[in-house]
């Protein structure tokens, strides 16, 4: 990563002193170290750089990218910007005036600078414990570094770094169907817990030792957090996006509707120490709470400058990331409520238990129709027990139905996140999931 002073120097020298423009730089580095059962394999490492140039010219806005940076590569995006808003869209360009944000220490050295040998010395205990209790498991442990900087004509120089310690495990059974699924992240490397998700995924794959078909139908599941979260990311798009809202593509008309279950409480906050912080979004504008559901009714929607502009509004700083266009909530949180995942478990008669969600997809985003399949461990349970294994199950849902048949809120919230977004998510359990019948794969 470059010194701030030194790359807002460079980024400011190229920026138009005649027309609005704004120019934002991305850069992530990812080393990763990984275990295929019970195994060392080779670790890998990902650099990639994206510099995005914007600028307005007689009434239209052209955009320009590259992935170098240098002087001369920045003043050729900075002449193609120009030129493409010739022929671009309908401006204005909106930019974000240069105010201050909160200052912020995201990028911990223990993280920037983890060797792959400490990533490995991480892992070998959990291959052996695996291997005396008869179980294979594939991990992957990630050191994640980032450099966000935004400068633009009104004055604005934003400049931030993060770091991120990521751990994700698979545990499988040698002999038997059983999968168990684990994770946990943290800014800090040394900080990074990779026991616990190991033994919580662990239990899971051992808590069955025979594997059922189950009947197309609709159950009551228990949904982990690590399944919330994956619920929750399709949850923003659908109902949380802005720009959907504004053109009237949202599966509600108007805000102040009450579409979910009054245990449902949602915020996003990227200042949450709990969380995954951010001081700005991806246009500079400064971050704050925003609460999106209250007790079930749908209170915000997120919004970007040319968004805010076009509802008479200021934006609520949730540009997207460059490549990306939607306004949506990047550092969501549920509210937790009272119950242990034991007690979801031992008050359901009959229904499922989910370790996490895969692929999951919009089928129709104004019906809040999803589809997706359940994954790495998904359990039946019967008069209050985990009775078997089950294979993975394909499940196409209305999303307004599901959240509104809430039943129960686990009492602790688990972080899942990535450099520039983090979700905080507890146990959920829904008395209304309809799933297809069939196995789509291994458990």
């Amino acid at each position: 990563m470059t010194d701030k002073s030194k790359l807002l120097s460079i980024l400011e020298k190229v920026l138009p002193k005649d027309i609005p423009a704004e120019i934002t730089l991305l850069s992530e580095s990812r080393q990763e170290t990984q275990m295929g059962h019970n195994h060392l394999v080779q670790g890998s490492r990902q650099e990639k750089m994206f510099v995005r140039v914007r600028a307005e010219a007689r009434g239209r806005v052209g955009e320009e990218t590259t992935n170098v940076l240098s002087l001369p590569s920045l003043r050729q995006a900075v002449a193609r910007a120009r030129k493409r808003a010739e022929i671009g869209r309908p401006g204005p360009l909106i930019l974000t005036p240069g105010k201050g944000y909160r200052e912020m220490s995201l990028a911990p050295a223990a993280t920037s600078e983890q060797s792959p040998q400490a990533r490995a010395a991480l892992l070998a205990p959990l291959a052996d414990l695996a291997g005396k209790a008869n179980l294979l498991i594939d991990a992957s442990l990630w050191a994640n570094v980032g450099e966000l900087a935004i400068v633009n004509t009104l004055g604005l120089a934003a400049h931030t770094k993060a770091a991120l310690a990521e751990f994700e495990i698979s545990v499988a059974s040698a002999t038997g169907p059983g999968r168990g699924y684990g994770y946990f992240c943290h800014r800090n490397a040394e900080e990074l817990d990779v026991m616990t998700p190991f033994l919580a995924a662990a239990a899971k794959c051992q808590a069955s030792e025979k594997q059922l078909p189950l009947p197309a139908g609709e159950y009551t599941v228990i949904l982990e957090p690590a399944a919330v979260a994956d619920l929750m990311g399709i949850t923003a798009k659908i109902f949380f996006d802005g720009r959907a809202f504004a053109e009237n593509r949202a599966p509600f008309p108007k805000l102040g509707a009450k579409l979910f279950a009054e245990q449902l409480t949602i915020w996003d906050d990227s200042l949450d120490p709990q969380g995954l912080q951010l001081p700005f979004d991806f246009e500079g504008v400064p971050k704050q709470r925003l609460n999106l559901v209250n007790r079930g009714i749908i209170q915000a929607v997120c919004l970007d400058n040319e968004t805010a502009a076009g509802l008479k509004t200021v934006s609520s700083g949730h540009a997207a990331l460059p490549g990306t266009d939607a306004p949506i909530p990047r550092h969501l949180a549920v509210e937790a409520g009272n119950a242990m995942l034991d007690d979801m478990i031992a008050s359901t008669k009959r229904g499922i238990l989910v370790s996490r969600l895969h692929n999951v997809s919009i089928l129709d985003a104004r019906a809040a129709l999803i589809t997706g399949t359940t994954g790495c461990g998904t359990l039946l349970v019967e008069e209050g027990k985990l009775t078997a294994a089950l294979p993975n199950l394909r499940f196409v849902q209305d999303l307004t139905l599901a959240l509104n048949s809430i039943e129960m809120t686990g009492d602790e919230t688990k972080l899942f996140g990535g450099l520039w977004e983090g979700f905080l998510a507890p146990a959920l359990k829904l008395n209304r999931f309809s799933f297809l019948t069939g196995n789509t794969g291994q458990v």
